[in-house]
């Protein structure tokens, strides 16, 4: 009897070590993630500038809100500001590529179905910096058919001469917050470039000075140091977003 009490306590110890290693990982512990930021909880601006009109949301981890409950910066929009909005991508998309799994490939899915956004938004992966790179190179035409979207750059390019192409819009680049000070540099560089070239923007939250968490507010607003947290969308990086829109596309 006495070693079951053993066993069993031991387990428990360890189910819950699990529990609490799990939940760390996934964000499901994090109080950030708590019920009362749920977007549900946030008011609608009826006299929001940005109602009704729409746009496209390219993206991976961080668009999808891979570890805030699949909620992010593009329904903190929807809810506040009443925005049309389409999600392409997924959790672990990479920008270029040849499978299903990439950015490059879902654009051309929003294309097919002719959703004619007022700018597209996409997303800089993280998950670009990992494994081997195939970067590329900034090419100087801007023909369509020119561009290896199987490099970071040719993905890049094509999405932004497809979305001129089709809809006559611009392609706003969203770079994430990461601690890789290596590989992601070179891919926050291809963003940059990219949006130069085509006369575009970049949202930078990869080494955005103006966000300084202290050590009680990265505890509520991150996961982990590219994963935000629902609260931390809420408070810190899709009123960001919702300023530079405003400031770019409304009161220019």
């Amino acid at each position: 009897m006495k070693l079951f009490v053993v066993l069993a306590l031991a387990l428990a110890v360890v189910f819950v070590g699990i529990y609490f290693v799990a939940g760390k990982q996934t964000g499901s512990i994090s109080k950030g993630n708590n019920d009362e930021y749920n977007v549900q909880q946030l008011k609608l601006n009826e006299n929001s500038v940005m109602k009704g009109d729409p746009y496209v949301f390219l993206g991976s981890d961080f668009t999808f809100g891979s570890k805030s409950d699949g909620q992010s910066f593009v329904d903190y929009l929807k809810a506040v500001d009443g925005i049309k909005c389409k999600k392409y991508g997924g959790e672990g998309y990479k920008l270029n590529g040849k499978d299903e799994n990439t950015l490059v490939y879902c654009f051309k899915k929003a294309v097919e179905k002719n959703t004619n956004p007022k700018v597209v938004f996409c997303e800089v992966p993280v998950c670009n910096a990992k494994g081997k790179q195939s970067n590329g190179e900034l090419t100087s035409s801007y023909y369509i058919g020119d561009y290896d979207t199987t490099t970071l750059y040719g993905a890049m390019e094509y999405i932004c001469a497809s979305a001129d192409l089709n809809w006559g819009c611009k392609v706003v680049f969203i770079t994430c917050p990461s601690n890789n000070k290596k590989k992601y540099a070179e891919v926050v560089k291809a963003a940059n470039d990219v949006a130069e070239k085509w006369n575009s923007k970049v949202i930078n939250f990869y080494d955005d000075e103006e966000i300084s968490l202290d050590k009680k507010e990265k505890k509520l607003y991150m996961v982990d140091d590219s994963s935000p947290t629902k609260a931390g969308y809420n408070k810190v990086y899709a009123p960001k977003v919702e300023e530079f829109m405003h400031r770019y596309f409304y009161f220019e």
